[in-house]
């Protein structure tokens, strides 16, 4: 039976090793309205994270010019020490925001390993 959870840090270790370093942005969230005090309760911050990556082009065959567009990038990164990721999380590249269009987690055994995720600036 595989460790997957030990698994996911050697793939850390790995995007580390021949990556380059990224930015993860976790939005925040208003929180619910609350009639009788005319505030909204529950809201949280935006938060940061920082892991690895590695970029992939498209094939020119993959581009539909709808779904994937000529400019778009995959990216591969780590799910290790994330959240989850979803799309609307912004991934910051060399301070330059790159928006989430598609993403899809590698998680064999209810881990997820790591995202491999569509981006477009």
């Amino acid at each position: 039976m595989a460790d997957w959870n030990a698994e996911q840090k050697t793939i850390y270790d790995d995007f580390k090793d021949d990556g380059f370093e990224i930015t993860i942005r976790t939005p925040g969230e208003p929180g619910d309205f609350n009639a009788d005090t005319l505030q909204y309760d529950g809201a949280t911050t935006p938060s940061t994270d920082t892991t690895f990556a590695l970029k992939k082009k498209y094939k020119a065959s993959q581009i539909d010019g709808k779904i994937i567009q000529q400019n778009d990038t995959k990216l591969l990164f780590p799910a290790y020490g994330l959240p989850e990721i979803d799309t609307s999380h912004e991934i910051l590249i060399d301070g330059a925001v790159q928006n989430v269009i598609n993403i899809e987690a590698v998680d064999p055994g209810n881990v997820t390993l790591f995202y491999e995720a569509q981006i477009r600036s």
